[in-house]
């Protein structure tokens, strides 16, 4: 009768479905009693992030002269002739080719 071995390849895999079941059940049991000491309520008001009373805004940097010394770009003067091909994914044809 033959021996058969159990395919190692398996044996791992059970191995970390094992220990994801007990990390997860370990997680739980520590987040439900930390909820059942302290009142779920308590929890909550922790979390809140208190409200700051007012929003100052800094506009010294409006006020500095280097905006004044900025100067606008030239315009963009349209072109005169054709925007380009119909379809430029289409190979070009050899005396287009020897245009450019």
């Amino acid at each position: 009768m033959a021996i058969l071995f159990q395919n190692p390849k398996k044996n791992t895999m059970y191995i970390i479905t094992f220990l994801f079941i007990v990390v997860m059940s370990l997680f739980s049991w520590f987040v439900f009693r930390r909820i059942s000491l302290k009142g779920f309520d308590d929890i909550i008001e922790e979390s809140v992030v208190e409200k700051q009373e007012g929003i100052k805004i800094d506009f010294s940097a409006i006020e500095t002269k280097f905006l004044d010394e900025l100067e606008v770009f030239s315009p963009i003067i349209p072109t005169t002739e054709g925007y380009g091909r119909d379809n430029p994914f289409e190979p070009k044809e050899p005396e287009e080719a020897e245009e450019e």
